[in-house]
């Protein structure tokens, strides 16, 4: 009897395994077709997840020379392209760029964070949406309670546009691999009708600092005009910005990259750096320089677009060290850097950003007069009338020109100073002149006669050019 009933126990057991398994095996095969059938990429929605939570892709657009022949690209001699297929007909138009702005914790880093992100969203709004740039902060994490805290508090006030790594934060930690790893998670969308293709979100991923006030605009108008980086194309990596040479490793290895201030590459050179073990191998370092020499080791043939230092430029007179990049604002700018004290930052901000038309109400001689003032030079009323008027006839040829405000302070000084001292300064000296009248402005000095004008401005220049200038005189 007992026999009987253990023999009569066994199919029952083997029913119960054989079900468990099936039911194991039809969950596997759900999950595994949901993955498959997944379009490449995340949606806008999951765009603040920690980076190390994005799952893998499940099919890479890029063309199969990069994953064949154990990265070939990267260890031959030879100059080699990519081509991506992303580019299909009725794929939506591409946004021109993708911003990372990399940045930290800190009381002021925080404060510039929230003037930029009201700031870009007011100037996208004023986009067309195929022309609009998206911005993102890119985090590091930490071991401080405290800063988790306050990161977490800004994630959940700002999910959309909030990342956070898992690396240690740090500049030369490795984040920017990080971040364009980022970016090619959100760098693809699914074909409107087709699934088994991809189209880019976006034309380029840009690398930019915290202390660099861009305009946006601007900007979506460059890209634009550059040759478009399409897999139709003979040659389609492009990496856009300010061009610098340096030496970097102990081996003293001499480098080019562009400058952190604002730099950008076509969806192309993003798929690399996900799939080539160069970056991974050389993560460590200032992320600009390594980002060069990423280029450098790749063997890629990459279109190198100098903007000029016009375009992208540090803020005058804060970093004697960074003089090659700096320079005034005007309206070419694209990007100004070097905006790190809070009085510094809002020169950037206003003076890049904040535009006057010929009916601005700087335009009312005694409102003009305070402003030359705060830049050390109180003129009278009449003195600052014909200024204005050269000013409206010289550079508003209509109602719809603008001027941003750092260049209306410029014009102003400088005809004051031009037509009331008399003198034809080279346009060094006057560079050097306006920028002692300016640092006066700051220290609440001023000069209020047309005689002191000319007697300080002649003193200004002479202190560097002495025989030359005294003999103009």
């Amino acid at each position: 009897m007992f026999h009987i009933l253990c023999t009569a126990k066994q199919p029952r057991i083997r029913l119960k395994r054989f079900l468990g398994l099936a039911i194991s095996a039809t969950v596997l095969f759900i999950v595994i077709f949901h993955l498959c059938s997944s379009p490449e990429g995340t949606s806008d929605a999951t765009a603040a997840e920690y980076v190390n939570q994005h799952h893998p892709v499940i099919r890479s657009p890029v063309h199969s020379l990069l994953l064949t022949e154990n990265y070939s690209i990267a260890n031959s001699s030879a100059q080699y392209r990519i081509r991506l297929d992303a580019d299909h007909p009725g794929c939506p138009i591409p946004r021109p760029a993708l911003v990372g702005i990399l940045t930290t914790p800190g009381l002021e880093s925080s404060f510039r964070r929230q003037y930029l992100r009201e700031k870009y969203r007011e100037l996208n709004k004023k986009l067309d949406a195929t022309k609009r740039i998206d911005v993102k902060f890119f985090f590091g994490t930490s071991n401080n309670t405290e800063i988790m805290h306050q990161l977490n508090a800004e994630y959940a006030a700002h999910p959309d546009d909030t990342i956070i790594t898992s690396r240690m934060e740090g500049r030369d930690e490795g984040k920017i691999l990080d971040f364009f790893q980022y970016a090619r998670s959100i760098l693809y969308t699914q074909h409107p009708s087709n699934r088994h293709r991809f189209c880019k979100r976006y034309l380029y991923v840009a690398k930019s600092d915290d202390d660099s006030v861009i305009h946006l605009p601007r900007l979506s108008e460059l890209l634009l005009s550059l040759p478009a980086p399409t897999s139709s194309s003979s040659s389609s990596s492009n990496f856009v910005g300010n061009v610098f040479h340096d030496v970097i490793t102990q081996a003293r290895i001499q480098i080019s990259g562009m400058h952190g201030m604002l730099y950008l590459m076509s969806a192309d050179l993003v798929e690399w750096i996900n799939f080539s073990p160069i970056p991974v191998e050389n993560v460590r370092g200032v992320e600009d320089q390594q980002v060069g020499y990423w280029f450098q080791l790749s063997k890629l043939h990459i279109n190198w677009f100098y903007v000029g230092r016009n375009r992208f430029h540090d803020l005058m007179d804060v970093n004697p060290i960074t003089r090659w990049f700096q320079h005034r604002i005007t309206s070419e700018t694209v990007v100004v850097h070097y905006c790190k004290t809070l009085q510094d930052f809002f020169r950037c901000m206003s003076g890049l950003l904040e535009e006057i038309h010929v009916n601005h109400s700087l335009f009312k001689a005694e409102n003009a007069q305070h402003r030359l003032k705060e830049n050390g030079l109180h003129l009278p009323l009449p003195t600052i009338k014909e200024s204005l008027q050269h000013m409206r006839d010289f550079y508003f040829t209509s109602n719809s020109t603008m001027l941003p405000l750092a260049e209306f302070d410029h014009h102003l000084l400088h005809h004051s100073i031009t037509v009331h001292t008399g003198v034809q300064f080279t346009d060094l000296e006057m560079s050097v002149v306006m920028r002692e009248f300016v640092n006066m402005g700051r220290r609440g000095k001023w000069i209020e006669t047309q005689q002191e004008l000319r007697t300080v401005s002649v003193e200004l220049c002479c202190r560097r050019e002495s025989q030359r200038c005294w003999s103009r005189v």
